[in-house]
């Protein structure tokens, strides 16, 4: 779902890597063009949480606080998980002083980190108002109004993007770090 193909016309028809062996045979709901190969989604989609985090240029400070941490294995496991990733421009917006003291604090790091982090996958057709626990045993608020979803404790955050799937899970961006009570 929206990822993109290219379709070459070189040497016959290409989709990808995939050629099209016949094209046009008709079905009740639409046309079926059959191909040699699979057409695997991009690369991202195929990746866990924490490889991608590790080398997406917007989440470089959640990769940082991650491998300080230790969580890095933890987001590359089997999962599944749900993650509320605070991309660069919502550590921005913590205190220099405030974000060093955190990065310090291996254990306050671990359990900031983990309070963005459900288990199981929570699509954005999934989310319900209400409190959820997070799998640093933190629990905080999520609210709903309209397309805005909201999750509060001691700091509120907004969803800006959902459904990022990867192998392990779904990352919904938010516009803050999210800090427990």
């Amino acid at each position: 779902e929206g990822s993109e193909a290219t379709l070459k016309t070189d040497g016959g028809v290409m989709i990808d890597t995939a050629k099209v062996l016949k094209a046009d045979v008709g079905a009740s709901n639409g046309v079926i063009h059959v191909i040699d190969s699979v057409i695997l989604p991009p690369k991202a989609i195929l990746q866990n949480i924490g490889d991608y985090v590790a080398g997406a240029a917007d989440f470089s400070t959640l990769a940082t606080a991650a491998t300080k941490a230790d969580l890095v294995g933890t987001l590359n496991s089997a999962g599944p998980f749900t993650v509320f990733a605070p991309p660069n421009s919502s550590f921005a917006k913590v205190a220099k002083a405030d974000l060093d003291a955190l990065l310090a604090d291996k254990a306050e790091l671990k359990k900031v980190l983990l309070h963005h982090v459900l288990s199981g996958v929570v699509t954005a057709a999934d989310v319900k108002a209400g409190e959820v626990e997070t799998a640093g045993k933190t629990k905080f608020t999520i609210e709903i109004n309209g397309a805005v979803v909201t999750l509060k404790s001691k700091t509120t955050a907004n969803v800006v993007d959902t459904d990022i799937m990867f192998l392990n899970g779904v990352v919904h961006p938010i516009d803050m770090v999210l800090l427990p009570n």
